[in-house]
């Protein structure tokens, strides 16, 4: 089982692309396609987005927003390479651009490029230190790597600022469960079970939970 996540939390991390958006100079097409996103349209979001990169009279931070924001469409399309691309080129032209990294983090995580994933995440805390989401995204990739250890830890640093993100415990519960801790597992998925919005989802992760023979899995 990998570490659940929804990749809504594209969107939990876009405040400084907002903040972008806001400047006097972004443009229409720029604006358009944050709403088109907003609204879960990902194919008109690209195409206004596209149109505000090729009319060429962005400022410099207002297309490293456009190749953001299209990279965030082309997530939701499932198209991770080339949310990917666009996510690279946002970076390149915002290095402290934290939500392009960690939108490059979980594109990186999908196409399973872990170590990449948690390079950017780990990156992109340093821009914005104890971020929740964040570290609850370098947490999935640890996870998803087999670093069941270091997904505690993240995991752990979410809920000491967000005591109630019931994803952040049932994922510490699997990692725990995965360590062979059944007894602070068990806790975690307890917690988490009133406040996720489907308690069968955490009652899934509690009935599978056991030690992890990696070595057998990764065979």
């Amino acid at each position: 089982m990998t570490a659940f996540h929804r990749l809504s939390h594209i969107l939990a991390v876009a405040a400084s692309l907002v903040l972008t958006l806001a400047s006097a100079h972004a443009g229409n097409d720029l604006s358009q396609a944050w709403e088109a996103l907003q609204r879960g349209d990902a194919e008109e979001s690209v195409r206004a987005s596209t149109a505000a990169i090729a009319a060429g009279k962005l400022a410099t931070e207002d297309v490293s927003a456009a190749y953001n924001l299209r990279g965030m469409a082309y997530m939701r399309m499932q198209d991770f390479a080339d949310a990917e691309a666009d996510f690279d080129v946002a970076v390149l032209l915002a290095p402290n651009f934290a939500s392009a990294l960690t939108n490059r983090g979980l594109a990186r995580a999908k196409l399973e490029h872990f170590d990449d994933a948690i390079a950017d995440f780990s990156r992109a805390l340093t821009i914005v230190p104890g971020e929740p989401e964040v570290l609850f995204m370098r947490g999935n990739a640890r996870f998803d790597s087999r670093d069941f250890a270091g997904a505690v830890e993240d995991y752990s640093g979410t809920l000491k600022a967000a005591p109630k993100h019931w994803m952040a415990l049932m994922n510490r519960c699997d990692a725990l469960g995965k360590l062979g801790r059944l007894d602070e597992a068990k806790a975690d998925c307890e917690k988490a079970k009133p406040l996720a919005p489907d308690a069968e989802v955490v009652e899934k992760v509690e009935q599978a939970l056991g030690p992890c023979d990696c070595k057998a899995e990764s065979k």
